[in-house]
């Protein structure tokens, strides 16, 4: 009987609430859970943390995001439906959906961000290169979403 064949992959990872390669893009801390090595770089995996924050409409126009919220609550705008996300739902963001979320609350939330295809997560790696204080210009912004397929949608 012939064994099917599969793609080498890496060893199994297990990583604690805090682990992980961390840095901040904003108001927003962001630790990485996967960063697709022990997926064949399928999917990324990573924490986002804020008390008060805003990321403006766009539209992905070649990955995939799914969001998990771990706590707290956000707005969260897909298309034309707006709602509030909270601790234990989820959301998908396939492409060409415009979406926005935010958190003006002051408390924390944390959520999940999966990535498809892991390459994306070097987005927010960028934009976080690219930050001082808070968001880099909006110059730059468009610049670094042209990178990965994002594009900003007017409100």
């Amino acid at each position: 009987m012939n064994q099917p064949t599969t793609a080498a992959s890496g060893p199994a990872v297990h990583l604690g609430q805090d682990d992980g390669e961390a840095f901040r893009l904003g108001p927003l801390e962001i630790i990485v859970k996967e960063n697709g090595s022990g997926t064949r770089m399928n999917l990324a995996v990573a924490e986002f943390r804020g008390t008060t924050f805003r990321i403006p409409p766009h539209v992905h126009t070649e990955h995939d995001e799914t969001i998990y919220v771990l706590e707290g609550r956000m707005g969260v705008k897909l298309g034309e439906r707006t709602l509030t996300a909270t601790a234990g739902s989820s959301f998908t963001i396939p492409v060409n959906v415009p979406h926005a979320i935010w958190n003006e609350s002051g408390e924390r939330v944390r959520f999940l961000n999966v990535i498809v295809a892991a390459r994306y997560l070097d987005y927010f790696r960028e934009m976080a290169a690219a930050a001082t204080t808070g968001l880099p210009p909006p110059d730059v912004i468009a610049r670094v979403m042209g990178h990965y397929g994002l594009r900003p949608v007017e409100q």
